[in-house]
């Protein structure tokens, strides 16, 4: 079996264990992370904005190539210390067998307020649970397809679809059981879950190798991606006959914890969140 060609994925296997890989490098690192902590490390020590910004890129890092993005989003002085609120997000590196769908990751976002760390106050390190969910064989055939050499890149080019989700907090019901995400290179797949659990993305289409029916069914979508920017439309998403349902501008890169709500469905504290282990 050939497993890359000039450092590019050139099978479904080899972009299987391309995945798996990543996964078992990103859960040590996480394992790592939980060892560090329950060590006292930082119960131990003064704290300090410095000390801080060492706690923050740890949990960074702990992601490995599921990290998605890092924002620090408001800086501001206090006395004469410089604090900053950050925002990430990532992809859990950890791969979920449920009964009935396949194996899924999960999307999540977390907060940091370097001030709080510094006063050991609660809520300084927040971590929230999203209702995205990506298939395992999602992810390969991104790697596969798109030449992805880390699962967080492709988590970067969907976000402007969950942030659309999130700001708006469209609800579920508004959500056909199949949709689809049509970009100007390629198409998303997804699909409802099972008691409002939230959306999976299950698979990629590439313009290049469209059948003559997704030709037909996305032309609309295509139309109006030729005939607009990239900014003001970076998406179409549709439905199973092709029907425009919602035009996505890209990311507005505004932070998704401060329009969080107590009715907000997509995303939730994790303490809040339901498991994905349910499913089963």
């Amino acid at each position: 079996m050939i497993y890359c060609n000039e450092g590019k994925v050139t099978d479904s296997k080899a972009a299987n264990a391309f995945l798996k890989g990543q996964c078992r490098e990103s859960q040590d690192l996480c394992d790592s992370l939980i060892t560090n902590r329950q060590s006292g490390k930082y119960s131990q020590v003064k704290k300090s904005a410095k000390l801080a910004r060492v706690f923050f890129e740890e949990e960074l890092n702990s992601y490995g190539k599921f990290l998605v993005s890092s924002v620090d989003y408001k800086n501001y002085v206090t006395g004469k210390t410089k604090h900053w609120k950050s925002e990430y997000t990532a992809i859990e590196p950890e791969l979920i067998k449920t009964e009935g769908i396949g194996s899924l990751c999960r999307f999540v976002v977390g907060y940091f307020d370097s001030r709080r760390f510094c006063k050991s106050k609660p809520a300084c390190n927040i971590k929230f649970t999203s209702q995205f969910y990506f298939h395992e064989h999602f992810l390969a055939r991104c790697i596969l397809r798109l030449n992805e050499k880390y699962v967080g890149e492709i988590g970067s080019f969907i976000y402007p679809i969950m942030e659309w989700l999130i700001m708006e907090n469209v609800p579920l019901t508004r959500i056909e059981d199949i949709s689809y995400f049509v970009y100007r290179d390629f198409t998303l797949v997804a699909e409802k879950l099972p008691n409002s659990y939230g959306m999976a993305f299950k698979t990629i289409l590439e313009t290049e190798f469209y059948k003559l029916e997704d030709k037909r069914k996305f032309a609309k979508a295509h139309q109006l991606l030729s005939q607009s920017d990239s900014k003001s439309i970076q998406i179409v998403m549709t439905n199973e006959s092709g029907g425009v349902i919602r035009k996505i501008p890209a990311s507005k890169g505004e932070s998704l914890v401060n329009t969080l709500t107590e009715k907000t469905f997509w995303l939730r504290h994790i303490l809040d969140s339901p498991d994905i282990r349910d499913f089963q």
